[in-house]
């Protein structure tokens, strides 16, 4: 599995207007087989549990990698 894209919900880019589940959708749709996202989630920005299932539901592995603090870094 190659990972193509990281979307870090704990940094909120200057100028940035899209909120963090319209930009994993867009990311999720331009992934080819065998390409993975790096999610380093912010429960307060987009909660892990709504990560994974939205994951699932579109039909992507979801797996936790480990939790720092309020960060927990997963691949989706």
């Amino acid at each position: 599995m190659k990972i193509v894209a990281e979307i870090n919900t704990a940094k909120r880019l200057e100028g940035c207007t899209e909120s963090p589940v319209a930009t994993f959708l867009r990311v999720v749709r331009e992934l080819k087989e065998g390409e993975a996202i790096l999610l380093i989630l912010d429960d307060s920005a987009f909660p892990v549990k709504a990560a994974e299932a939205l994951a699932r539901k579109l039909g992507l592995e979801f797996e936790r990698l480990e939790k720092e603090g309020d960060l927990e870094r997963c691949i989706a």
